[in-house]
């Protein structure tokens, strides 16, 4: 059971306390449309199942087979716009952007009840959830101003959130500092990914070792101040210095080290090994 804290009593202005309320809604709305089916993942995982204290700028999901695009297409606008008048969001409209056999991405805009402009994508991945053995169901608390009541979702373990996030930080096409942040508060809560790396090719675990620092070094703290601050608690924001995010990173790329290793072990010792997703968080 999770109880999530309200942005708008931790300082954040009222664009990002709306969307979060309407991503609220959204998760709920979801859940009631297609329970399990529908794995969430990425930095609105982290959120609302770990726990986090980073907003999320977008949604993700993993569709299970036995809902087909055609079904996603028609139902998640609509629970956008369910979600979207639960929040208050004046004007809202609901635009399926990307639909392809894998991925399907609709994007909300809208305007704040003060007015101010908003929007976010929700994308849904058709691969496929993965074994139930690396999910779990969570029943989330909305601060009680968003006048919902407590709902279950579906999402991806711990261990699981740090393979994707490994998987996210590791791209050539991708170098931001939520993977990087992300990993940081997985890492401190004990997670260990290291039975789902061993299913991914040898060659492509010891790569990952070998680059895994000087690739998360590419981030940078200045980058870390323009694309995180603004999504991080006015109170957690002064503590992000440069020291602290240079020790940061240096304890990410120890952990994704020594999690690598132990799967390249594991792959020696002949364990099966588990299939591990594409990372593409936000």
């Amino acid at each position: 059971m999770t109880t999530i804290y309200s942005p708008a009593e931790k300082g954040f202005d009222e664009r990002l306390a709306s969307i979060d309320r309407c991503q609220i809604a959204l998760l709920r709305e979801i859940a009631s449309d297609h329970g399990r089916r529908f794995t969430l993942k990425g930095g609105m995982a982290m959120r609302v199942v770990f726990g986090s204290m980073r907003l999320t700028k977008d949604i993700d999901f993993d569709r299970d087979r036995s809902v087909s695009l055609d079904s996603a297409k028609k139902s998640l606008p609509k629970a956008l716009l369910r979600a979207a008048t639960n929040a208050g969001i004046r004007q809202p409209g609901a635009e399926v952007t990307k639909a392809s056999g894998t991925t399907l991405r609709v994007r909300l805009t809208g305007r704040s009840p003060g007015g101010t402009q908003l929007r976010f994508e929700v994308e849904v991945s058709g691969r496929g959830a993965l074994a139930s053995g690396h999910r779990r169901t969570e029943i989330v608390i909305p601060p009680s101003s968003y006048g919902m009541a407590p709902f279950a979702v579906e999402a991806y373990s711990n261990d699981m959130l740090a393979a994707m996030k490994i998987g996210a930080a590791m791209s050539d096409a991708r170098n931001v500092p939520r993977d990087l942040y992300d990993l940081g508060d997985l890492v401190l809560a004990g997670a260990d990914p290291s039975s789902i790396l061993a299913g991914r090719p040898a060659e492509a675990l010891r790569r990952i070792r070998g680059q895994a620092l000087n690739k998360l070094d590419l981030v940078g703290y200045e980058r870390a101040r323009e694309e995180l601050l603004p999504y991080l608690p006015p109170e957690i924001r002064t503590g992000l210095t440069e020291a602290s995010w240079t020790e940061k990173t240096l304890m990410v790329g120890e952990a994704i080290e020594a999690w690598v290793s132990k799967a390249l072990q594991s792959r020696d010792q002949s364990r099966g090994g588990t299939r591990s997703p594409a990372g593409d968080d936000r």
